[in-house]
């Protein structure tokens, strides 16, 4: 459809799913997928869709093989249901209750805005209920650390983004005045 795809309609028409798949599900296309048609066997599974704006829907699909004269395939009927909410839900889940299992205070830092986005149970204790009082979610982090490691904090963070390195590690000082050390790793969940 377009809303999973970001095409429109009429330029949908004529295009092969393969090139509108994901990379990774490319090679599904060629193996699996291809020997399901050819087997005239309809083929079920989650399909990752590339939209126009570069970003990925998944979409749960059910293709299915459509013959002409002589029992030969000729295109592929495809019914897909837009997934993507769903499975963006599930990994930030199981992200977040992966985090949960770490004893070290963990936060998620936003990007744009270095608000805090998610904060495990080492960290509420011993970060924001123990010394600042009050809830994580959506505080900012410069109520967190001083300025100046703020400011530092910012400069590391574009250059992990950048790359090519995604890590990096550094002693900072609470406005408690207690020193921690920042292990910043740059993640999409």
């Amino acid at each position: 459809s377009a809303e999973l795809t970001g095409r429109d309609k009429l330029s949908l028409v004529g295009e092969r799913l393969r090139d509108i798949v994901s990379g990774r599900d490319q090679l599904l296309m060629d193996g699996e997928i291809r020997d399901s048609m050819q087997s005239n066997v309809p083929w079920n599974g989650i399909l990752r869709i590339e939209t126009v704006e570069g970003s990925v829907s998944w979409a749960q699909s059910t293709l299915i093989p459509v013959t002409g004269i002589e029992d030969k395939l000729s295109e592929m009927a495809i019914i897909a249901t837009d997934m993507t909410s769903t499975q963006r839900d599930v990994a930030k889940g199981t992200f977040n209750d992966t985090l949960e299992l770490i004893e070290d205070p963990v936060l998620v830092i936003r990007e744009q805005t270095l608000d805090i986005a998610y904060c495990n149970q080492a960290a509420h204790e011993l970060l924001i209920k123990q010394r600042v009082g009050g809830d994580w979610q959506d505080r900012p982090l410069d109520e967190l650390i001083t300025q100046d490691d703020l400011t530092a904090f910012k400069m590391r963070a574009d250059a992990v983004v950048e790359g090519p390195q995604h890590r990096m590690t550094w002693e900072v000082d609470a406005k408690s005045g207690v020193s921690f050390e920042i292990s910043l790793e740059y993640i999409i969940p």
